[in-house]
Parts: structure tokens; sequence; C-alpha cells
């Protein structure tokens, strides 16, 4: 993923693009908020859609980060497939985040 970008704040019903690394952009938009807890954002697909809940949890001095992926809609399968690896993209997003915010803090 190379950006997502919201028309507004981040909350339930926000909509917004997310643009791949290809260089394609995809409709999207905040599917879920819990307050200082966790934030779910679902990409629109040809055939289905891609969820991502992003959790933080309390771990000591910090905070642990998870990200939960599924993919949903008549070609789940099909989505699953051409996305193989998309668990270790996110990883490496995920690590790439807190990189950037431990720098600054």
């Amino acid at each position: 993923m190379e950006y997502v970008r919201l028309d507004g704040p981040v909350r339930p019903g926000a909509h917004g693009v997310m643009k791949t690394r290809e260089g394609e952009e995809t409709p999207m938009m905040v599917s879920d908020v819990v307050p200082g807890v966790a934030f779910q954002d679902t990409v629109f697909l040809d055939g289905g859609s891609l969820t991502v809940r992003h959790e933080s949890h309390p771990d000591g001095t910090g905070s642990r980060l998870e990200l939960h992926p599924s993919i949903d809609g008549p070609r789940e399968d099909d989505l699953a497939a051409e996305m193989a690896g998309l668990e270790d993209v996110l990883a490496a997003d995920l690590a790439s985040l807190i990189a950037l915010v431990e720098r600054e803090h």
C-alpha cells in the first residue's frame, strides 16, 4: 500500500481511497471505530472487500499493535489467492509505521 487518503475525520462511514504500490486507487471506507483502541477499514474490490481491523493493546510501557485482515464477497477465494502474501505486506507496513512513530517520539 502506498497511501490511504480519507475525505474527513476517522469515523464510521468516512470514505476515501487506498492507493496500492502498483498505482491503482481503490475506494475504501472506515467501517468501525473504538476510540483509543481500534479502527477498521474496508476496501471495496471487484467481487468482494478487504477489511482490516487495526488494534492497539497496552503492553508494558507502550502498546502492541495488531492488524487483522479478512476478505469477503462472491469472489473471496479468488481475491484471497490474488492477495497471497497480504499478511507479510501488512506486517511490513505496520513495522514502517511503528518505526516512524518511535522515531518521532
